[in-house]
């Protein structure tokens, strides 16, 4: 191992012993200063529910732009190892995207440590149908979207483009994926299961049950890159990715495995970060991504607006 992985994995193990002190910050205080972050000039409609599954209510933000629209319709993933956080981690940036007409769903799934995989991706799949036929009763075009998430997030937003989206088999009450943006996502999880983090044998458990945690066959039907020779399409990709992240690779990966498909591109390093600075609001990173995230949403989704005009 290089010596720039090896002092990002020991930084990335720094946090042992902090389980409780990450779950509180993740779930309690992240959101709350993320409301600090938002901003105005956005109307925001919480916890509308969008899908009722074993027994639990899931809810979904809808952050849209002022006026009457029809607006550009975003879905926000957010993060957290796929076992922590909630949408309002993501506020911030969808609140950016109102400000410059773009109309965010930010959506809560069922999280790992109760709910194993594939819990969060049919979630993910009943938001986006969700979108397709409701987005218009809040001013939204929800038959052509985008698609948003970081980390854990960022692995769900690129399994909804390319394995729910792109099957071959498509649902046609599923909408188009126009475009897509990922924070420093997991794109293949045998090779994430090889990361020498602390908390990797917790994440797999979670998400597979020990029976699984080290199945190929799991690991397979997780990974999106898994699902990219057989989709039907694969929308114009953005993607994040921080150099003191231990997933800085995946995103290097996935990217060229993107463009070998000739599919529309873009990677962002930023080379001096660390994993999980879209939650950093206030941080020149967290800013420019954004701002280059807003670029390629409304370059990727303005046929949806002529077609509305």
């Amino acid at each position: 191992m290089k010596l720039r992985d090896r002092l990002v994995f020991s930084v990335a193990n720094l946090e042992r012993g902090a389980g409780p002190a990450l779950y509180m910050v993740v779930n309690h205080v992240l959101p709350k200063v993320m409301h600090l972050a938002l901003g105005d000039r956005f109307e925001l409609i919480s916890d509308v529910p969008y899908r009722h599954v074993g027994g639990d209510t899931l809810r979904l933000d809808i952050v849209k732009p002022e006026g009457d629209g029809p607006f550009p319709v975003v879905i926000g993933i957010h993060g957290g190892a796929w076992m922590l956080g909630r949408k309002e981690n993501i506020r911030h940036a969808a609140s950016y995207f109102a400000r410059r007409g773009i109309m965010s769903v930010l959506i809560n799934y069922r999280l790992a440590t109760d709910h194993p995989w594939p819990a969060c991706g049919e979630d993910v799949a009943a938001a986006m149908k969700w979108v397709k036929g409701n987005a218009h009763r809040y001013g939204g075009r929800g038959d052509r979207i985008g698609l948003f998430g970081d980390s854990a997030g960022g692995h769900l937003s690129a399994y909804g483009a390319v394995a729910i989206a792109g099957a071959p088999d498509h649902d046609p009450d599923l909408p188009e994926v126009a475009a897509a943006a990922h924070w420093y996502g997991v794109f293949d999880m045998a090779s994430f299961a090889r990361v020498p983090w602390r908390r990797t044998p917790q994440i797999l458990e979670s998400l597979f049950g020990k029976d699984r945690s080290h199945d190929p066959e799991a690991f397979r039907e997780f990974s999106p890159r898994s699902y990219l020779d057989a989709a039907t399409r694969i929308p114009p990709t953005m993607l994040f990715a921080a150099g003191g992240d231990p997933l800085y690779k995946q995103s290097m990966m996935y990217a060229r495995e993107l463009e070998a498909r000739g599919v529309p591109v873009e990677l962002k390093k930023y080379k001096l970060n660390i994993h999980g600075f879209l939650n950093l609001p206030f941080s020149p990173e967290c800013r420019a991504s954004l701002k280059h995230a807003a670029r390629w949403f409304r370059t990727h989704l303005e046929d949806a607006g002529r077609a509305a005009a």
